[in-house]
């Protein structure tokens, strides 16, 4: 485990967590504010639709965004969410490419520190399918924390 030196987060600004509402996801939150309690926080939930472009795009979207922010109001009420993050925090819900999505709101937002929460699946499956973590630590600029997923922590 990496250590956090206080100079780094006495001046840490702005902290992007990237959520996908999952268990890893509020792992990461938790363990985001419990580093950095009085940062600017911000969680930012992207979704995206394989052959979207194929449907009625602007009902659906509207229909899928309105389903979106619902599951966001459900991850934040959950009672292992500390209220601090409740009352303080602002979400970002957009449609598009998760990774594009992030990189670009990282860069125009100025954040300083990017969280995702990781599922780690195993080396056959990185071989296989490669790593969001690994592809997010080449593209963003910032730091990038990666919260591993422990069952029964969350």
């Amino acid at each position: 485990m990496a250590e956090l030196n206080q100079e780094y987060i006495t001046d840490l600004g702005r902290a992007v967590v990237a959520t996908d509402f999952s268990e890893a996801s509020l792992q990461a939150l938790r363990t985001t504010f419990a580093l950095f309690p009085a940062r600017d926080l911000t969680l930012l939930h992207a979704y995206d639709v394989p052959f979207s472009g194929m449907l009625d795009e602007r009902d659906y979207v509207r229909n899928l965004r309105t389903m979106e922010k619902d599951r966001g109001a459900k991850f934040l009420s959950d009672e292992r969410v500390d209220a601090g993050v409740r009352a303080g925090a602002d979400v970002a819900i957009e449609h598009g490419m998760p990774g594009r999505l992030l990189a670009d709101y990282v860069e125009n937002e100025h954040a300083d520190l990017t969280v995702i929460g990781g599922h780690g699946c195993g080396v056959l499956f990185y071989a296989l399918i490669g790593s969001t973590a690994q592809s997010l630590s080449e593209s963003l600029e910032g730091d990038l924390l990666v919260v591993h997923y422990r069952p029964g922590k969350g």
